[in-house]
Parts: structure tokens; sequence; C-alpha cells
């Protein structure tokens, strides 16, 4: 279980979180709603230690856990990012395999083996050696999740993940956010998409902009 207990976050001297808590059981898919300006994001950064909150703690499965020292070997949080983020120099094999080997120090043959177990779950097998320009915006998003899914992270989190795909396209993302969940990963999804959010989630999240 991941809890979130009185988070505080400013900005500029505009403070976008206010004693925001929330409880993610374990498992379940949670998702984060609200217009832009509601701090969604900014929350989604600081539960991937990309931001430091003011104030707040934040506690996985009992104990007191800080994100931003969230790195290395046992990663325990792990981000599909709006824009994927996929490096454009490497192929798709490429891309999932580079933080299991320079992160964890795991064999490069070992890491292959394993990807190529991931790729052919989530239907990236005969993409493996195209790069991300060949592919389109939907397997693009399967690439960033198999790479966030490779450092077996114990939450997964997603900023906006349906904002470039067309309606098909967001169905079949939603499909398989509900596949992981049968594996039994916990995810934490920020949208815009009340629609979508419905659909997938056990809980839903709404969040305002402060003031309004």
């Amino acid at each position: 279980m991941f809890e979130m207990k009185g988070i505080n976050k400013t900005f500029a001297g505009r403070q976008i979180l206010k004693d925001f808590s929330m409880t993610v059981p374990d498992n379940e898919i949670i998702s984060i709603v609200g217009p832009s300006g509601a701090g969604k994001t900014t929350l989604l950064r600081c539960i991937a230690g990309l931001e430091t909150p003011d104030a707040g703690t934040f506690l996985l499965n009992g104990q007191a856990f800080n994100p931003v020292e969230d790195h290395g070997r046992e990663r325990k949080i792990g981000v599909v990012f709006q824009d994927f983020n996929l490096f454009p120099n490497l192929s798709v094999e490429e891309n999932i395999t580079l933080a299991p080997t320079l992160v964890t120090g795991q064999k490069p043959v070992e890491a292959r083996q394993a990807v190529s177990e991931l790729m052919a779950s989530l239907g990236l097998a005969q993409v493996a050696k195209q790069y991300p320009y060949q592919l389109s915006g939907g397997q693009k998003q399967r690439v960033a999740i198999a790479r966030a899914l490779a450092m077996q992270p114990e939450i997964l989190c997603y900023d906006e993940p349906t904002s470039a795909l067309d309606p098909t396209l967001r169905d079949t993302v939603g499909q398989l956010i509900l596949e992981l969940k049968q594996r039994g990963i916990t995810q934490i999804v920020v949208t815009h998409d009340q629609d979508f959010a419905q659909n997938i989630a056990d809980q839903v999240v709404t969040v305002s902009p402060l003031g309004a």
C-alpha cells in the first residue's frame, strides 16, 4: 500500500498542492483527474521523486518512503511520461534494456532475455529492431510502458497516457492498463479524460485548482 499524507507544494509563491492525502491499495488502479492547473502533474512528479514536496510524508507498505531517493537496483516507482521520452538513436530493444544494464548492472544477455519476454507480452516483438521515428503513437506508448516495467517497479505511474492518441488507441491503452493490473501491478494514472478514468480505475480522485 502506498500512502501520501499532507502533501504541500508551492511554486513561485503560488500553492499548487495543499494538505493533499491519498491511499493507493495494492494491485489497484487510481486515476487522478482534474483541469489544467489543478496540480495533477505536480502531484505525479512528487510521487515519482522529480519534485520535493514542501511538507508531507510518503509511506510504502507502512514504512516511511522518500521518492527522491528511489533509485538504483530496487526502484519502487516507475513513470510513463506524456511525451514518452524515448531515445531516438536507440532501437526499441535498446531503449528498454538500457536502464536494467546501466542501473542494476544486469548482464546484457540476461537483460535482453527478460526484455524479449516483456516485449512479447506487450506486442512489441515485431518492432524490436525499429527506432522510435518508425513507430505509431500507440507503439511508442507501449515501449515507454515496457521500459518502465523493465525496472520491476511496485507502482507504475502515467502522465496523461491518452493525450496523443486517437479514440481507438485510447481504448487499447486502457485495456493494457487493465491487463497490467491482472499481473499485480499497482498503477496511478493522471489524466484530464474523465471517461477514460472511470473506465479503468478502481478509484477516481478529483483535484481542483486551489481557490477555484
